[in-house]
């Protein structure tokens, strides 16, 4: 039987991601002109999780994006383009050049997920095992 004590400790932990998680936005370079410079920024809203790059052609598109979004197949129909080499990432301004070889749009994990899910999963361990 579990205690009550730890259902109370999990409760606040989750309540403590979810606070920690809407506190930081993440600012990514958002260009509209699919040009090859960009100097604008953008805070994104919660919803929008990374900073994409994507080149198709001479044309390169830098914005916010939803990481559950960057994917090949997305991105082209979205796009409306043939050929897409991007990368999607998880911090600032991140997504200022793309390198030849990223083409498969892995992204990291962003260091603010992995310290605020640590102490959640150690949670978790410690009152089911």
């Amino acid at each position: 039987m579990r205690s009550q004590g730890g259902v109370t400790l999990l409760r606040l932990l989750l309540i403590l991601a979810a606070l920690c998680c809407t506190g930081f936005s993440l600012k990514c370079y958002e260009c509209l002109k699919k040009t090859a410079t960009c100097s604008e920024t953008k805070l994104c809203t919660p919803n929008l999780d990374a900073c994409l790059i994507a080149q198709s052609g001479d044309r390169v598109y830098r914005q916010c994006w939803r990481d559950a979004d960057c994917h090949l197949r997305f991105l082209k129909e979205r796009l409306d383009e043939n050929k897409v080499l991007y990368r999607c990432c998880q911090k600032n301004l991140c997504n200022a050049e793309l390198d030849d070889t990223e083409e498969d749009g892995a992204a990291a994990l962003s260091g603010k997920t992995v310290l605020l899910v640590t102490p959640f999963l150690t949670s978790v361990w410690n009152l089911c095992f």
